[in-house]
């Protein structure tokens, strides 16, 4: 399989997690609770986003060939990851010329330099130990009421 090829899931659709895996947290662009349940499932992959520090993120800009981009609206600081990243294998181009915003293109060789310079959200990685604990204190409180001790209340009759 070549490097910039992706796979889709049992229903056809891209994901981003399926791409470049389930480091970083994912978000789905507001206009995704707008859209027609027929339009956005065939096409989540646009809309999936890594968040990152102010105001940032990481989206999909094409498919063939896999291009990622960086939107910021912070260009001094996009600046500085451009600067950074110019002459590493991966990066395609930056964009500045909009106002008060930037824009980096970048393949997935690139995307963790990007990602730890924009500072991308990461999941929260559980030890197996941490798992365990947490699936004992999440089935001794599960099935508690939450007016446990208070007498049953019985409705007055209207």
């Amino acid at each position: 399989m070549a490097e910039n090829t992706i796979t889709t899931t049992r229903k056809g659709r891209f994901q981003l997690a399926k791409i470049i895996g389930t480091r970083y947290r994912f978000d789905l662009d507001e206009a995704w609770f707008h859209e027609l349940a027929e339009e956005r499932e065939p096409n989540r992959l646009w809309y999936e986003r890594i968040p990152c520090q102010k105001e940032s993120f990481i989206g999909v800009q094409s498919v063939k060939p896999l291009v990622f981009k960086l939107h910021s609206t912070r260009p001094k600081n996009a600046k500085k990851i451009y600067e950074a990243l110019k002459n590493t294998p991966g990066f395609i181009r930056a964009d500045f010329a909009f106002d008060g915003e930037a824009e980096i293109y970048f393949t997935k060789e690139a995307l963790p330099t990007v990602a730890e310079l924009a500072g991308a959200r990461k999941k929260r990685q559980l030890s197996p130990e941490q798992k365990a604990e947490l699936v004992k204190r999440g089935s001794a409180n599960r099935f508690k009421s939450q007016i446990d001790g208070v007498e049953d209340r019985k409705t007055p009759p209207i």
